[in-house]
């Protein structure tokens, strides 16, 4: 029996009892981590009348909430003087509201909404909607519960049942309506105009959190320009530097250091690890409450017995292959056909010296096309088409480059998150996968670093018990090899000669892959290596 203040759990000893707990361990270690995140959101939380956990990125949110706040205070004090002097502005509005809801909640929930965002890029306007409207929402919590705090409580548990956010939200609305307490709801342009206001104190307050950027997107109707959100490199790198507390904003699920909690009949949650320290996982990856109870009652010992076998697997980390990722990273190389994210973003190209002032031009034109009663028509150079082209031609470019960039960057996190799990379980002789099933059946290992994912992962992995291979396992080995290449399409024995031919540049690419490069032309760059070593 292994044992822990969360849990008591009977476990079949299949190892040595020191992994066992060393494996308790690991998983107390997660949750220590996100046990403080916890709490304090919940703290949090519970002072806006929401005891849920919410929040995304919160480490970073705790760390610089109160920046945002006081900024917001000292801005609203600055509007208030304004507005009692004149006609009140866009700002001076948006402050008096921000002034209802509280500086700190406004600032949490700001940042929360910009977390949620931060490794893709989103519009600027979607964005400042969603803050607008997170806002929105604790005004109407706030009201409810001068109302009837017991109302509240009420609307929390029920709430808490619902999975989707707009369940929620008509959970809300119908609640507070039977108790006499009507929603007004926003216009979208308030919702804007608020989120706009909150995003530049933001901004204003962390110059090194996020970037507002202007990039060409093509539509039906041609070329526009969109306002992009993005994180700086210097968010990008904090986010880098801690993965473990990204595993936060994305759970990361880790391999196990002993055989995972077998699957057996009537159990729907609960196999895989150890404690209740992780959260315990679902045999089917579904949402289904209703279709999670019924697999309790189901007879299926073939399909468990399956799981089983798959997550029984033992493997181990190839120390040989983690090193080669660090030199690769060490120099900013990448290898494409091993779907490796790459160390560096695209070059995005230079806007033309005139750019500004033909965007200006044409900006006049479309003004002039909608009513030409209200003005001149704009007079073109000579040179106006030549400069369109080129200009439609740059930013076709730079949009491109900048879709590139959203996407490397958020394959970056991932790659960090899967170098720092192979660094820390590489000591181990042996590695399990926690597995489950997906809404069609389908088998799939839980951990982010499995041997079911991309080229450049499959290859930190092999099994951890190996076997002696005589004349026909090595046939079959140089087969595997020249398959891993693309030489896949001729017979056996082509394949097998190959092998024989390139033996030479094979082994040189295995003693010094950094420079010996004919590796990375295979098919399978990592997965090649392997073999090839061994």
């Amino acid at each position: 029996m292994s044992h822990n203040a969360k849990t008591e759990l009977e476990v079949e000893l299949r190892t040595a009892p020191e992994l066992y707990h060393l494996q308790m361990q690991l998983e107390e270690r997660s949750f220590e981590l996100g046990k403080d995140r916890y709490l304090k959101n919940l703290e949090k939380a519970q002072s806006r009348g929401q005891e849920s956990d919410t929040t995304y990125g919160s480490r970073y949110v705790s760390m610089r909430m109160g920046a945002v706040a006081e900024a917001l205070e000292a801005l609203s004090v600055m509007q208030a003087e304004k507005q009692s002097r004149g006609r009140p502005s866009v700002e001076a509005q948006a402050a008096e509201i921000v002034s209802l809801v509280g500086y700190r909640e406004a600032a949490y929930l700001t940042l929360q909404q910009l977390m949620s965002c931060i490794s893709t890029a989103s519009p600027y306007t979607s964005v400042a909607v969603n803050v607008g409207k997170a806002v929105e929402e604790e005004l109407f919590l706030k009201k409810l519960k001068e109302e009837d705090k017991s109302l509240v409580q009420r609307l929390e548990v029920m709430m808490a049942k619902k999975n989707a956010v707009r369940h929620k939200l008509d959970s809300m609305v119908r609640v507070s309506r039977l108790a006499g307490v009507e929603r007004e709801t926003w216009p979208e342009e308030k919702k804007m105009k608020v989120g706009r206001y909150l995003i530049d104190v933001v901004r204003s307050a962390l110059p090194s959190f996020i970037a507002v950027e202007d990039h060409a997107k093509q539509g039906k109707g041609g070329a526009k320009t969109v306002k992009y959100i993005m994180a700086t490199e210097t968010t990008l790198e904090w986010i880098a530097e801690n993965v473990e507390f990204m595993s936060q904003v994305k759970p990361v699920r880790e391999p196990m250091v002993v055989p995972p909690v077998p699957w057996t009949p009537g159990m729907s949650h609960g196999g895989g690890y150890l404690s209740a320290y992780s959260p315990p996982v679902r045999l089917v990856k579904t949402r289904d409450r209703n279709y999670l109870e019924e697999l309790k009652s189901a007879h299926m010992p073939e399909v468990l017995a399956a799981v089983n076998a798959a997550q029984d697997t033992a493997w181990r980390i190839r120390p040989h292959v983690v090193e080669l990722h660090d030199q690769l990273k060490a120099i900013g190389r990448t290898v494409e056909k091993a779907k490796m994210p790459a160390i560096t973003d695209v070059v995005v190209p230079d806007q033309p010296s005139w750019g500004k002032e033909h965007a200006e031009l044409r900006r006049a034109i479309r003004e002039y096309e909608k009513n030409p009663k209200r003005g001149h028509k704009p007079t073109l150079p000579a040179d106006f088409e030549q400069r369109e082209y080129e200009w439609n031609r740059y930013r076709k470019e730079a949009a491109r480059a900048f879709d590139a960039n959203i996407n490397r960057r958020g394959q970056r996190v991932t790659y960090h998150m899967v170098m720092n799990t192979a660094h820390k379980f590489m000591e181990f002789d042996r590695v399990y996968f926690p597995h489950q099933l997906d809404f069609r059946g389908r088998l799939y290992a839980v951990p982010q670093l499995s041997p079911q994912t991309a080229d450049w992962i499959k290859g930190l992995l092999e099994f951890a018990e190996g076997k002696k291979v005589g004349t026909r396992g090595i046939r079959w080995v140089k087969i595997h090899i020249a398959n891993l290449f693309g030489v896949d399409k001729v017979s056996f024995d082509d394949r097998i000669k190959w092998v024989d031919d390139n033996t030479n540049a094979l082994i040189a690419c295995a003693i010094d892959p950094i420079s010996d490069r004919l590796w990375e032309d295979a098919d399978k760059p990592f997965q090649h290596t392997p073999p090839v070593v061994n």
